[in-house]
């Protein structure tokens, strides 16, 4: 048998993790950054004695560690900003979870709702919504039957201690039908 955990992924999990990268991201990006300008700075200091001859050679090579830090910066926002969409569809999952949970302790009369743009994640929850639902209405139905055959369990006793057999044989029918219909019930249900 599958469990949860093996259909829905994590959320807390995945937010650790998106947490973890991002901050591995950042912390990369600002110490490459920082390394490249450093290493420039000690180039130029050190090359300070040697004279360049063009103005643009050195301005290129003053402006080339910024540069450089500005695509690493870039790189690292770009990858960031393509990581967080993945983070809204674990919470419409975790959410699911939640319900499956609650399904599998009984609950059926909570109902999933899903916010965002996700049409698939929408259409999930309203389908197992109309699952637990439909679950619900035979769980009711029979409870009903199941209280109709007490009554007319409680009333053949009685039928049986005044004599009365033509009320007992009628009761007995009643009994019938309402087995036939948890039969049917229990039919739809596959266990």
């Amino acid at each position: 048998m599958m469990s949860l955990s093996s259909i829905l992924p994590d959320s807390r999990g995945y937010i650790r993790r998106f947490s973890a990268t991002v901050s591995l991201m950042i912390f990369a990006a600002i110490s490459l950054s920082a390394a490249t300008i450093w290493y420039s700075d000690q180039i130029v200091s050190e090359s300070q004695s040697v004279a360049m001859s063009q103005a643009f050679s050195m301005t290129i090579f003053t402006l080339l560690p910024y540069l450089f830090s500005a695509a690493v910066a870039s790189i690292t926002a770009i990858a960031i900003i393509t990581m967080m969409p993945m983070r809204r569809l674990y919470e419409p999952a975790e959410a699911i979870r939640g319900r499956l949970k609650a399904l599998a302790n009984g609950d059926l009369t909570t109902k999933l709702v899903i916010k965002g743009d996700n049409p698939q994640m929408r259409e999930t929850a309203h389908e197992l919504n109309q699952t637990v639902s439909e679950l619900g209405r035979k769980v009711a139905e029979w409870k009903i039957i199941n209280r109709q055959q007490w009554d007319l369990l409680c009333a053949i006793r009685h039928a049986a201690k005044n004599g009365h057999n033509e009320q007992m044989e009628m009761l007995a029918v009643q009994m019938e039908k309402n087995w036939m219909r948890i039969a049917e019930i229990e039919g739809s249900l596959t266990t």
